[in-house]
């Protein structure tokens, strides 16, 4: 492929965070998703009850579809009585008004991923940082779903530091002897990063 990329993958090459074969689902204590500050609100029925799936915590994965303004907006467990998956398009979305002590609702919230590619052969972000391990390049390979989880290991000053995709070779590649120049010309290397 003269382009050097595949349909497949188009959307990872270009910045956003695809995660596939980690967990990106948790279940709070409590009925809000508000902290830590990489756990968001889940907005639709069907992602709700693929969470519960993963989760696998309680055996009800089909969700209860409710229109509640009093009760909090989202997906979330009332373990009440019997465990029940409840999807809640219409709550409350003012989470200071939420009852943050009813130990009975526990929201489902998804967690954004621990890696993302980047359009740029360099993590220069203050969110984001370089992987510096091989082992956790490849990690982060298998969990962004790249279609190649093997690093080949460089050491070539020339080319960008730490964990990167290749897109023309469509290779993994780890270069520890790297530059770490903010290099924004480069459209085949595309850094591999760590949400800090």
């Amino acid at each position: 492929n003269p382009e050097g990329h595949n349909d497949l993958h188009q959307e990872t090459l270009t910045g956003r965070s695809i995660s596939q074969g980690a967990p990106t689902d948790v279940m709070m204590e409590k009925p809000v998703c508000d902290a830590p500050l990489d756990r968001f609100q889940i907005m639709n029925a069907e992602r709700c009850e693929r969470a519960a799936k993963e989760l696998n915590k309680y055996a009800q994965k089909e969700a209860h579809i409710i229109n509640d303004s009093l009760k909090p907006n989202g997906c979330y467990y009332d373990v009440t009585s019997i465990p029940s998956l409840v999807f809640n398009k219409g709550g409350m979305k003012d989470t200071t008004k939420t009852k943050m002590d009813d130990p009975n609702i526990k929201a489902v919230c998804k967690r954004a991923p621990l890696f993302e590619i980047v359009p740029f052969p360099t993590c220069w972000n203050q969110t984001k940082t370089n992987i510096h391990v091989v082992e956790r390049c490849e990690r982060a390979a298998r969990e962004l779903g790249l279609p190649h989880t093997t690093a080949q290991v460089m050491n070539d000053n020339t080319k960008p530091y730490g964990c990167y995709w290749n897109r023309e070779y469509q290779a993994l590649r780890f270069n520890p002897n790297g530059t770490q120049e903010r290099n924004t010309t480069d459209m085949n290397r595309r850094a591999i990063c760590k949400r800090t």
